[in-house]
Formats: structure tokens, C-alpha cells, sequence
């Protein structure tokens, strides 16, 4: 396996997040990111993906970040071409937003696993 760090623009390129949703979790004491992992590469499954969660608070057309976390989805799989669902709890007690919440989201890494060789 190859821990890949590059550019934000490069792991755009390897792998997208269709349907990104942020809920309250049952319990009201934080988050659910939620959404479906799409493993754009032709050649390689990607694992351990590394996110960054924005949350921002919306008022009166202007935009301020409240805060920032990371996560790592350790026990997914994304095999090449495919998607996999996902959801991981994000915890922020604190947020106080004056207007709307919204948030954004970064991917910042991923492992990719070469194919298996195989033998002749």
C-alpha cells in the first residue's frame, strides 16, 4: 500500500464525494458526514481516506468558519470504478452559529492498494 499526500487537487482526481449531507446525530451531542465515496481511478482501490470537515456559519451574506475537524475513514474500501457509502461521526459540542450552519469538506489523504500480481 502507498500513503498518497499531494495536492488537494491531485486526490480530487483519484477519488469524489457524491451526495456529501451533514445531520445531527440521533444523540444531539454532535455530527453525522455522510454521502457516497466514488473511486474515480481505473487502476488502483483506495482506503484509510483522510477528510477535513469545514463548519460555517451563514448570516447576513457573509460566510465565517466556526471550526475545523479531521477524520479517517480506516474501515472502508473503494475498489477502482466503484462507489462505497459512508458515515462518520464528527464531534463539535460548541458551535453557535448566528445564522445558518453549513459546511464543506476537503479530502487531505488516502492510501492506495496496488493490484495483486498474479502469477503465471
Amino acid at each position: 500500500m502507498k500513503k498518497i499526500k499531494t495536492s488537494a487537487m491531485n486526490l480530487k482526481q483519484e477519488l469524489m464525494i457524491e451526495d456529501p449531507t451533514l445531520r445531527v446525530d440521533e444523540y444531539g451531542a454532535g455530527y453525522k458526514f455522510s454521502g457516497r465515496l466514488k473511486n474515480i481511478s481505473d487502476e488502483y482501490s483506495l482506503t484509510n481516506i483522510s477528510l477535513n470537515i469545514i463548519f460555517k456559519d451563514l448570516e447576513n451574506d457573509t460566510s465565517k468558519i466556526l471550526e475545523e475537524k479531521s477524520t479517517t475513514l480506516h474501515h472502508i474500501t473503494v475498489h477502482p470504478g466503484k462507489s462505497s457509502e459512508f458515515s462518520t461521526p464528527i464531534y463539535s459540542w460548541h458551535l453557535a452559529p448566528k445564522g445558518k450552519l453549513d459546511f464543506d469538506y476537503e479530502i487531505t489523504g488516502l492510501n492506495r492498494k496496488e493490484p495483486l500480481a498474479l502469477e503465471h
